[in-house]
């Protein structure tokens, strides 16, 4: 007997990939899409809880507030290095070890620091602007010092064509070629028409941000710098670590993603542009604070980071991006402190993770393998959360049974909800549980002698009464130490005509 003929509908939630639609219901959501999820992510075919952090140093810097964070990288010398208060410092077996020597470095909220790898003959070493000190280097070795030569505080600062630009208030200055320690700003400068927070190297363009704009600076070298001053007239950047490159699509073009006044956009190397999100949903952040948000790329996991403020003045809210799909991922309460300053690191193996460093002296890296975020001083569970579109069934049904597939091992302790009713609102809630894996049949089992408290990967009758045409359906688990692994939800459901003696 087939389900048509008893009357069985069966809803299939075979994707979960498209991540996060916000503002949006029905069918403004594509199968696979979610109305309302957090710190959850798609990754290697299955819905997991996002990625946990782990605590770089136990011990706190000597100055508290993060500004900066970057991974010297230059011909074998590495290091990670970071901007705490008024202090340079290197990361040393997970001790922030104090490199700050001579230079100033004026700590607050808004001095965040940008910096750059310079390898050019006998010059390596990074360099590092915060729009008020003056430009500092460090070689990896010993204590930073000031980059000579260069009379200018500027904002950001990059590298194109094997020469040296660095932004100051609406001018772009660049140094001699293949030396950052030589300018004239007299006969090396290229004015805009408002103030430069931003300048990326783009392949073959220069990208210049403004706050609500984008412009280019084209060439090969000082002789024949050529300025494109409106590739771009709607979008920008925000501030100086608002942006950062990154690669799109399945076939990895190259972008630069770029926080703007309106929204999260991505730039390819034709001056195209694609939001990746924004619109009414946007203006929830905090406005004022924008110019503090943060970008980094991590190339291993093909995910864009971005950290925003919003119900803070600082970046209290990360969204993920999977940089294959587009899809939107948001984690919008990973961390007590904050996140100031974030990049793509290498660990003492050589492994690739996300860094970041917070407002209270910690650093920390989202890890693929970890289950929990971190306080700083205390592991915290991930609350994690993925509601589904909701369905119109276009008759009236009744539940009969849930399934949901995970892998074949482990206790995962997923909690799975069903929003159920006659209309559009959320109707009856009823909860079922994958938990336990007691319950799985082990080399203990013998028949007729062991029973079976549950069901580990099969649910059976979930606790939902009377009848429904709307259907969403919700995973859920904020348990320290745990994970989840979902890849297939099947609900059977069945359809009763109201009204007649219909069982």
């Amino acid at each position: 007997m087939g389900r048509a003929k008893l009357r069985l509908t069966r809803l299939e939630l075979l994707d979960f990939s498209k991540g996060y639609f916000p503002n949006k219901d029905f069918d403004d959501i594509p199968k696979g899409g979610s109305s309302d999820c957090r710190h959850v992510i798609y990754y290697q075919s299955a819905l997991r809880k996002m990625f946990g952090m782990d605590l770089v140093n136990a011990a706190q810097a000597a100055t508290l507030r993060g500004n900066g964070l970057f991974y010297l990288d230059v011909l074998g010398t590495t290091a990670r290095a970071a901007v705490f208060g008024t202090g340079f410092y290197e990361d040393v077996a997970g001790v922030w070890t104090a490199r700050t020597g001579a230079v100033t470095i004026t700590d607050a909220a808004a001095n965040l620091w940008q910096f750059i790898n310079h390898q050019q003959g006998a010059n390596r070493f990074l360099i590092g602007v915060n729009g008020v000190d003056v430009p500092i280097k460090w070689t990896g070795a010993g204590n930073a010092a000031v980059l000579a030569g260069s009379p200018q505080i500027f904002t950001s600062i990059a590298q194109y064509h094997n020469t040296t630009f660095g932004s100051i208030q609406e001018n772009v200055d660049y140094s001699d070629t293949g030396d950052p320690e030589t300018w004239n700003s007299t006969k090396w400068r290229i004015p805009f028409e408002k103030t430069v927070t931003r300048v990326i190297n783009h392949g073959q363009k220069l990208a210049v941000f403004m706050a609500d704009r984008t412009a280019s600076i084209s060439g090969f070298d000082y002789l024949d710098f050529v300025a494109e001053h409106s590739e771009i007239p709607n979008v920008g950047c925000v501030g100086r670590l608002a942006a950062c490159n990154a690669f799109f699509g399945k076939n990895k073009i190259p972008v630069i993603a770029t926080v703007s006044k309106d929204g999260v956009w991505l730039i390819d190397q034709s001056f195209g542009t694609t939001k990746l999100f924004g619109d009414e949903f946007f203006f929830d952040f905090n406005q004022a604070n924008l110019s503090k948000s943060v970008c980094a790329y991590s190339d291993i996991d093909r995910l864009l980071y971005v950290a925003l403020p919003k119900d803070s003045t600082e970046c209290d809210y990360l969204m993920v991006v999977d940089m294959e799909t587009g899809a939107l991922w948001p984690c919008s309460s990973i961390h007590t402190n904050s996140i100031r300053s974030m990049a793509s690191c290498r660990d003492n193996n050589g492994n690739e993770f996300i860094y970041f460093v917070d407002t209270n002296g910690y650093a920390f890296k989202f890890n693929r393998v970890t289950t929990n975020y971190h306080t700083g001083t205390a592991t915290q569970a991930i609350d994690a959360r993925w509601k589904s579109r909701k369905y119109d069934l276009k008759d009236v049904h009744q539940m009969r049974w849930p399934m949901l597939l995970a892998d074949a091992d482990g206790d995962w302790n997923v909690t799975m909800s069903l929003a159920f009713g006659l209309t559009a609102a959320d109707g009856t809630t009823g909860t079922i549980n994958l938990q336990d894996d007691s319950d799985l049949l082990g080399t203990t089992f013998a028949f007729g002698a062991s029973a079976l408290g549950g069901s580990d990967y099969v649910f059976k009758t979930a606790a939902i009464g009377g009848f429904g045409r709307f259907l969403a359906v919700s995973f859920s688990n904020a348990v320290l130490s745990q994970s989840f692994n979902i890849k297939k939800c099947e609900l059977q459901l069945k359809r009763r005509r109201m009204g007649g003696n219909d069982k």
